[in-house]
């Protein structure tokens, strides 16, 4: 398991073993100085460039995550699997049966073995889908929203 630190409002990594911890800062490239733009514009690209890398930063850890919770999921899945067709197994009185009765038991029985390797694989699907629909989710804020007609009429505005 990896340790999670804080810095600079961003969790990291730290690799393990005593492997050299790897950050990237974001910097704000030195051609932003030699932009021929006003003070307002060149701040507001200092700003929005700086809340970009933050995004994305960000974005990058959600994704690194998820990936995490995946492997966890399909691990689970795995064991639930082993754990269920071992319970079934040791239910297994099929000896009790014979001829034709017998072979309808062994094709039910195959049949719900079967049908219990597809459910969890479909809740292993669900899952990840569903963590994968989180990390999509965007970073940045809604939108303010709008004031109705009648607002913008009687206060003025957008």
């Amino acid at each position: 398991m990896t340790q999670r630190t804080k810095t600079n409002a961003f969790l990291h990594v730290v690799p393990p073993s005593g492997l050299p911890a790897r950050t990237y800062e974001p910097e704000v490239p030195e051609t932003f100085a030699d932009l021929d733009t006003s003070r307002f514009e060149l701040g507001w690209l200092v700003d929005e460039y700086t809340k970009q890398v933050a995004v994305a930063e960000a974005q990058k850890s959600k994704t690194t995550y998820a990936m995490r919770l995946v492997v966890d999921i399909h691990s689970a899945g795995y064991l639930a699997k082993h754990d269920a067709i071992a319970y079934i197994v040791a239910l297994d009185d099929s000896s009790s049966f014979t001829g034709e009765i017998e072979k309808i038991y062994e094709a039910a029985r195959r049949e719900q073995l079967m049908l219990l390797v597809d459910e969890i694989h479909k809740l292993i699907r669900v899952g990840a889908k569903n963590i994968a629909i989180e990390v999509n989710r965007t970073l940045y804020p809604p939108p303010p929203p709008q004031r109705g007609l009648l607002a913008r009429l009687l206060f003025g505005g957008s």
